[in-house]
């Protein structure tokens, strides 16, 4: 089993926070420790990292279990502009807690 930090959290500093590099960045770790399925636990927001996980090796991903995830990109400033301010204000508040 693998286990690792989102940026900002744990050891880590608050770099790197686009979804996708997260993602690439467990499929290197993976790819490092010889892993090559990858079932994927994700809870509360890692469910957006989880998901881009699936989307980029889809051919390895075996399962992706969510639990009280969020999965709306808030990474990608086009989609959180479209949002409501009060929606906009949620995302703020994820991002910075």
């Amino acid at each position: 089993m693998l286990s690792s930090d989102r940026a900002g959290y744990g050891e880590t500093n608050a770099t790197g926070l686009d979804r996708r590099d997260v993602a690439r960045d467990l499929l290197t770790v993976g790819d490092h420790r010889g892993v090559g399925d990858l079932p994927v636990m994700a809870v509360s927001i890692d469910g957006l990292y989880a998901l881009a996980l699936a989307a980029i090796v889809p051919d390895r991903t075996t399962k992706v279990v969510l639990s009280s995830s969020h999965v709306m990109p808030c990474d990608d400033p086009e989609i959180v502009a479209g949002l409501s301010e009060a929606e906009q204000a949620g995302v703020h508040a994820l991002l910075v807690d």
